[in-house]
């Protein structure tokens, strides 16, 4: 699939392990975020937050790497303009 991601800055981090661990890195990304001060580009609904874009980038996966200690994952989520 092609596209545009929406232009602006990224918070980023990335994450090697299996993908159950993904939980724990996106808190520490969230942790770190809070911590500098830094605003998601989101806004709150009832049924949670959406957000302007958020991406899980998976740079290998089980059908190339199958050694799941070595998944490599790149996590993006866009800033608010400050």
């Amino acid at each position: 699939m092609n596209g545009v991601l929406p232009a602006g800055r990224y918070a980023s981090m990335t994450y090697t392990g299996p993908y159950d661990g993904l939980y724990d890195a996106t808190a520490m990304l969230v942790g770190w975020a809070k911590e500098k001060g830094l605003r998601w580009d989101a806004r709150s609904t009832e049924n949670g937050d959406v957000f302007a874009s958020r991406l899980e980038v998976h740079d290998n996966n089980p059908s190339i790497e199958p050694d799941s200690a070595k998944l490599v994952t790149t996590l993006l989520f866009k800033l608010a303009v400050s």
